[in-house]
């Protein structure tokens, strides 16, 4: 018997929860009162649901008007369809405000009750992932035990004690009115903040889990802000999801693992269409997320405000910490496609920009190998950038010099930032020639 059972006693029968007695008004009162808030009971499974469909066409189209007389009104049933569905459902008894109103004096005589249940239909073992994308709805509903006619915009459903208009077609909300008109509004509120938003992120927490990083887990989370009171609903859930550390965002680094929102690496628009940058940096172990774009920025609107993104001087840091770590390990691609990324906002001949790309391990050398960038000046052993035909007459000093063969654009960028001297990068000139004679003459003539 689960806990919820346990508090409430109810006759409801579900799967594996056998009936149990009813309690009374006043001694649910109390024990909500005198129970911790830590004790409060949750739930949270999901619930299979298997839905017949009959179809029927009029009568007379199989028996004709003359005989029996049945007129068209009269249906016969032609097919029977069998839908199912998996839903994950999440229930809770919350305390903080809203138990505080329920057990008001005013609250106990309108039988306010802290308890909302959020579903989200998720995937069947039945029903393939192409299947679940093209009927998957998120357009979410609100009830108050039976449907109300309202879209929260949500992509889950909400059900709960909610205090509803004259004409039950709404809940209470408003921020200017008075009396019991207020009083309703601030309860819906209280639920919907307090209750239903750390109900649902419960919910997500348990998919994740579950779903994996798949469209139907982040399907679950919700990518725009829908009108108020559902507003809130939004941003307590990611405020919810972000304080307890709830690994909720995926990331393919390191074999791919569960992160906090706070610990993800936000890509930048340029990640959006270029799926060989995305590899390159997860390659490098950068715990950029696969969350959807809407799903990230719902986080840092409500919850991580300055979250660690993507940047050309954030892979050149990383990188720069690495060193030498693994550089012989790094295939050729790999450092092109890393290179163009962090010379990207580089100012090839300005000494003080060039300068940035101090420490970074990905100077390609025409023997295959990567040499690190480090600032010019003396003691720096110096990496040259030799046009076409000094590269051919350099071949024997292919471990010092660029491979020209490898990137049009970037040997001609490498070309400018040698002229700066900022790096130890160099044109071939007089101390070059001199640098590179061991290099360059046969080995017999070093002896």
């Amino acid at each position: 018997m689960n806990r919820c059972s346990r508090f409430f006693r109810s006759a409801a029968v579900s799967a594996g929860v056998a009936p149990v007695a009813a309690v009374k008004k006043q001694q649910f009162v109390e024990k909500l009162r005198t129970m911790p808030e830590r004790s409060l009971p949750t739930s949270v499974g999901w619930m299979d649901l298997q839905m017949r469909v009959s179809s029927s066409e009029p009568a007379d189209e199989f028996i004709g008007d003359e005989g029996l007389g049945l007129g068209s009104t009269n249906k016969v049933i032609v097919g029977t369809s069998v839908t199912r569905e998996r839903w994950m459902v999440c229930s809770s008894l919350a305390g903080g405000k809203a138990r505080a109103l329920a057990l008001s004096d005013t609250g106990v005589s309108r039988g306010l009750v802290p308890w909302v249940g959020v579903a989200a239909r998720v995937p069947h073992p039945d029903e393939s992932a192409e299947q679940f994308v093209e009927s998957f709805r998120d357009d979410g509903r609100a009830f108050c035990f039976l449907p109300l006619p309202v879209k929260t915009g949500l992509p889950v459903h909400v059900n709960a004690y909610f205090e509803l208009s004259s004409n039950r077609r709404d809940i209470w909300f408003g921020g200017d009115m008075a009396g019991g008109g207020a009083a309703r509004s601030e309860w819906n509120q209280a639920l919907l903040s307090k209750v239903v938003a750390p109900c649902y992120a419960r919910l997500v927490i348990a998919c994740a889990g579950k779903l994996g990083p798949s469209l139907a887990f982040y399907a679950l989370l919700p990518e725009t802000n829908p009108p108020e009171p559902w507003g809130c609903v939004v941003r307590e859930l990611y405020a919810a999801l972000t304080e307890g550390d709830a690994k909720v965002l995926h990331t393919p680094a390191m074999g791919g693992r569960w992160i906090a929102p706070k610990d993800a690496v936000y890509p930048d628009p340029s990640l959006a269409s270029d799926d060989i940058l995305r590899d390159a940096l997860v390659a490098e172990g950068l715990t950029l997320t696969d969350a959807p774009g809407g799903v990230l920025e719902r986080i840092e609107e409500h919850a991580v405000r300055n979250p660690k993104r993507v940047s050309p001087a954030g892979v050149r840091q990383t990188l720069r910490e690495k060193g030498e770590d693994g550089i012989d390990d790094r295939p050729r691609e790999r450092v092109l496609v890393l290179l163009r990324y962090v010379l990207s906002d580089i100012i090839d001949d300005e000494p003080a920009s060039a300068a940035e790309l101090d420490g970074v391990p990905l100077f390609p050398l025409a023997d295959g190998s990567t040499a690190v960038v480090r600032p010019g000046g003396v003691g720096a052993r110096a990496l040259y950038v030799p046009d076409e035909t000094e590269a051919a007459l350099l071949s024997r000093a292919s471990d010092r010099c660029v491979d020209r063969t490898c990137d049009v654009d970037i040997v001609s960028r490498l070309e400018t930032l040698a002229n700066t001297r900022a790096l130890n990068l160099s044109p071939i000139d007089d101390d070059a020639v001199v640098d590179l004679m061991p290099n360059i003459l046969p080995h017999t003539w070093t002896r």
